[in-house]
């Protein structure tokens, strides 16, 4: 019996030490993520080029120059799957229009696919909006054209959010 009380407490500062590293394990994964998120956020509120692509995205009137675009890079994929080059090219104005786009999708991206172990992972989504503005992008039929093209991931996590809605 006292042979057993011994290996007993010889184990004992072992498990406390696994047990300890793996709550500063933990704690250091959700803090990474909430800083994470809080860059994201950040980005996502206060780059003039997002807030660009942002009222693009809620303002029908906002929207009409990038569905243009949008259009135009459509027809010109297609071109080139067809290989048929009929001179369709977009101007320097409107590659800095997507690539604008492409930063806004791109966060969408990164919240969206940051895979933390927190438990209110979806308060801070809905937190910062991120929903909304997903659900706005993919109700327009360019720029869902346009996600599910160039970004599948977010393509994917949205209908996988939407699948039972």
């Amino acid at each position: 019996m006292t042979e057993v009380i011994a290996a007993l407490i010889q184990a004992l500062p072992a498990t406390i030490v696994g047990f300890l590293g793996y709550i500063i394990t933990k704690q250091s994964l959700e803090n990474s993520w909430r800083q994470t998120l809080d860059s994201i956020g950040r980005e996502f509120w206060s780059n003039p080029d997002i807030k660009r692509i942002r009222c693009a995205v809620s303002y029908p009137k906002a929207y009409v120059e990038l569905q243009f675009v949008l259009k135009k890079r459509n027809q010109l994929d297609s071109e080139k799957k067809k290989t048929i080059n009929k001179g369709t090219e977009l101007d320097q104005a409107e590659y800095e229009l997507l690539d604008d786009l492409d930063r806004f999708l791109t966060l969408l991206e990164s919240a969206a696919l940051s895979s933390p172990i927190l438990r209110d992972k979806a308060t801070v989504w809905n937190a910062l909006y991120f929903d909304y503005w997903l659900q706005k992008c993919m109700e327009k039929p360019e720029m869902r054209w346009y996600v599910e093209n160039y970004f599948p991931r977010l393509s994917m996590f949205y209908f996988k959010q939407t699948k039972g809605k």
